[in-house]
């Protein structure tokens, strides 16, 4: 769901029309595998979905770069990208009061974690506004070309907390440490190349 203001998108939307209970849901696809979804969408999409491979060496071989299936995951993109998605779309959530949910695979969440150790409680009778439900592959390929995924674990957290924690994994270093350490990168550099 894309709205126009504030400038915001929302992979999924959960509503009971009923009750109007609603909640927001981000899903951590982009970087199971280090690049665009694009190429498997496009198998899924032609009725193709066990050939998904080929579709991303075909898009690897038209932009003249190696088979982008190989790169991996990229786990330092998940912490900035996903990090800041969720405190920015988590305080206007929270201001209308709906639930975000984030499903994410565990091996990037418990990285994720590591990097923002934002306040997790598994208590869920508790405060919070901020939902993580992960998952992990089995390496069982499914009849229909997927790969199978089962449930790994709930974590929640307030977005304040959150918020906090991303704050504090941006802003904790002096000036004077990130230009020793911007310098003692450029040494290397200069020593690399002599």
């Amino acid at each position: 769901m894309k709205l126009s203001y504030p400038d915001q998108s929302f992979d999924f939307i959960a509503i009971d029309t009923g009750t109007d209970d609603v909640i927001a849901i981000e899903t951590q696809a982009i970087d199971l595998r280090g690049g665009g979804v694009g190429p498997a969408w496009e198998s899924l999409f032609e009725g193709n979905p066990g050939e998904w491979r080929a579709y991303f060496s075909k898009e690897a071989l038209e932009k003249g770069r190696k088979d982008a299936v190989a790169y991996g995951v990229n786990m330092a993109n998940i912490t900035k990208r996903l990090g800041s998605q969720i405190a920015e779309k988590g305080s206007l959530l929270r201001q209308i009061g709906v639930k975000l949910y984030v499903v994410a695979q565990d091996i990037c969440f418990q990285y994720f974690k590591s990097r923002i150790p934002a306040a997790w409680t598994t208590d869920r009778n508790g405060e919070w506004d901020i939902t993580f439900i992960t998952f992990d592959y089995t390496g069982v390929v499914l009849p229909d070309g997927r790969l199978e995924m089962v449930y790994r674990q709930t974590a929640r957290t307030t977005h304040s907390s959150f918020s906090e924690a991303v704050s504090r994994s941006t802003s904790v270093i002096s000036r004077a440490d990130f230009l020793r350490r911007v310098k003692g990168k450029l040494r290397k550099a200069d020593a690399g190349r002599d």
